[in-house]
């Protein structure tokens, strides 16, 4: 009997062992989350390159089956030409300026991602509405004037 009990305590000790770092040589063995779950924050004043490109990417705007492809007369297919495409641009079905610098609240894009548009549907289409984070740093960014920064 005292055989197997120290059988067993020698596996459960191996186990513990196993599930720690290498301190021998300073560095975990444990893994980093993936990115996926980096924590996201609202910013007040959000880069457009960093932060509200991000979001158009991560929700599928910019992909080709989206406005990558120029759905809806919008082209979100880069970085530098989404910008041109947004700011100071109205829109060819309503006419509503897409952004209007320091205006969140009187921007076409922001009442086609609340849902609060007077033509056609929410966006992005098919996909999960933007959560409090996205909409904030949006708005954040519109209101700061809408830097291409």
């Amino acid at each position: 009997m005292k055989i197997y009990t120290m059988r067993y305590v020698s596996v459960v000790m191996l186990v513990c062992l196993l599930g720690c770092g290498d301190t021998s040589t300073g560095v975990s063995t444990e893994t980093t989350p993936p990115p996926s779950v980096v924590t996201r924050s609202v910013k007040a004043d959000p880069s457009y390159e960093k932060d509200i490109w991000e979001i158009f990417v991560r929700n599928g705007c910019s992909a080709s089956s989206c406005h990558g492809g120029g759905a809806g007369g919008l082209s979100l297919s880069t970085s530098a030409g989404s910008y041109a495409m947004l700011v100071g641009v109205a829109s060819s079905g309503t006419g509503e300026v897409f952004v209007i610098p320091s205006n969140a609240a009187g921007s076409y894009l922001v009442k086609k991602l609340d849902g609060s548009q007077s033509v056609g549907s929410r966006m992005p289409l098919g996909g999960a509405v933007l959560d409090d984070t996205d909409m904030k740093n949006i708005k954040n960014w519109i209101n700061q004037g809408a830097k291409k920064n």
